[in-house]
């Protein structure tokens, strides 16, 4: 891809004057005629999957300034498990729900800014090496603060992904995934940055809460991304893989 392709994605993300004053003009209105737009928040899960509740009795960790000063790149992983209580707050600080108003989903909020309250991603878990669970693909059911089984994953196929292996020595991967009409159903094109915007927050959590706990990790930026989203079952185009990070020790 060359600079003007570059380009050309930014000029089409770019907010226009119109939008901005359209958006002041029809917003209640538009919020009566398609509440789907501007209230609900979507939830997606598995429910005729297994699914492992989380512990929720949360550990004591680094202060944040220890956290974002000792955190760094770590390749050096040895196949050595982590607590499924570690993954547990990872999960819950770094992208878990921390407030719901009158007992409505439509009506909570995360502990990752979302551009409208959108919430575009799913979170995606590899396991290699926790503590209480089976190696595989796991989907973080959210709402519940779960982990639904999907499937098996083989050695051959994560060396097929990520092409490297000290990926395949590492604990677990998380992968983030973005739903884009969530978001863009909402703003446009210009919802394409507010979700690969909340990607980064997601995975600067997911760094910090883990550094925190004295568990290291990496964020992911290549990989093959059709056979990931295969590995996912998802589209591609509905659905797209977008981030990874890996932790362990």
């Amino acid at each position: 891809m060359n600079n003007e392709n570059f380009q050309e994605i930014h000029e089409k993300t770019k907010i226009e004057l119109s939008f901005l004053t359209d958006k002041i003009i029809t917003k209640k209105q538009l919020s009566k005629m398609h509440p789907y737009i501007f209230d609900k928040i979507h939830f997606k899960s598995y429910p005729r999957f297994e699914i492992i509740k989380l512990p929720k009795r949360y550990k004591k960790s680094k202060k944040l300034y220890d956290a974002i000063d000792f955190r760094y790149s770590f390749r050096e992983f040895s196949k050595k498990y982590i607590g499924l209580q570690d993954l547990s707050d990872i999960l819950r600080f770094s992208c878990g729900i921390n407030r719901i108003e009158e007992k409505d989903y439509n009506k909570s909020r995360r502990v990752c800014p979302s551009g409208g309250a959108r919430y575009p991603l799913e979170i995606y878990t590899i396991i290699n090496y926790v503590k209480d669970l089976k190696k595989g693909m796991y989907h973080y059911n959210i709402k519940a603060h779960g982990l639904e089984f999907l499937w098996k994953v083989t050695q051959k196929t994560l060396k097929n992904i990520f092409g490297e292996k000290w990926i395949l020595r590492s604990s677990c991967i998380f992968v983030i995934t973005g739903v884009f009409d969530r978001t863009t159903i909402k703003y446009g094109n210009r919802g394409y940055r507010y979700i690969l915007f909340e990607a980064g927050h997601t995975a600067q959590n997911i760094l910090l809460v883990s550094t925190s706990l004295n568990i290291n990790s990496c964020c992911i930026g290549g990989f093959i991304d059709d056979i990931l989203d295969n590995l996912l079952d998802i589209s591609g185009t509905s659905e797209h893989s977008l981030y990874c990070v890996a932790i362990g020790k």
